[in-house]
């Protein structure tokens, strides 16, 4: 199951694909004698595929949206091929930030679990990262700022993001490390 908001789709858009023998590993008896929940349903897989995705009124302009993002996403190349660009955005940030250990710290340490699509980030102190977010701006860079629970700068490089746009940020991190370091 994935959700789809910011990558391939609008806010509460959700996509599942299910092997159709796995639909009928448990029955509703058998799961009730195990006390466990059943799915609401709209959620309960053997009958959203009995009625062809359709059970209840489907999201149409959602997934509409759906389709002209993955008519996109074909065009320009596949799902490989963005993958491998989204790597390729995240390898150059991470780069770039990395390059200033002294001044930018990255959260997750661990790089084979860091995102591909939120690089997060922090600065010395929230004076720089308020000086960042401007400057940023005045770099038609937005959107940096972090998530409100843990502050810092989060650079959201979804597949809309393009290469050219990590760029520029990287240019941005650059420039700002050795100007404020």
């Amino acid at each position: 199951m994935a959700g789809a908001q910011k990558n391939i789709g609008l806010a509460g858009l959700t996509i599942y694909i299910v092997k159709k023998s796995l639909l009928e590993q448990a029955s509703d008896d058998e799961l009730r004698q195990l006390n466990i929940p059943l799915s609401p349903i709209a959620f309960h897989y053997p009958t959203v595929v009995k009625n062809n995705s359709a059970y209840n009124t489907i999201p149409i302009f959602t997934c509409y949206i759906l389709k002209l993002v993955t008519d996109k996403l074909i065009k320009e190349g596949g799902i490989e091929h963005m993958e491998n660009v989204n790597k390729e955005k995240a390898k150059i940030l991470y780069e770039a930030l990395e390059s200033y250990p002294d001044f930018y710290s990255l959260p997750v340490t661990n790089a084979k679990v860091r995102s591909n699509m939120n690089v997060v980030f922090r600065l010395p102190n929230e004076e720089l990262e308020n000086k960042f977010i401007k400057e940023a701006a005045d770099r038609k860079l937005a959107g940096l700022k972090g998530h409100r629970s843990v502050g810092g700068m989060r650079a959201s490089i979804y597949n809309a993001v393009t290469l050219e746009s990590v760029q520029a940020l990287v240019n941005l991190v650059n420039d700002f490390a050795k100007a404020n370091a």
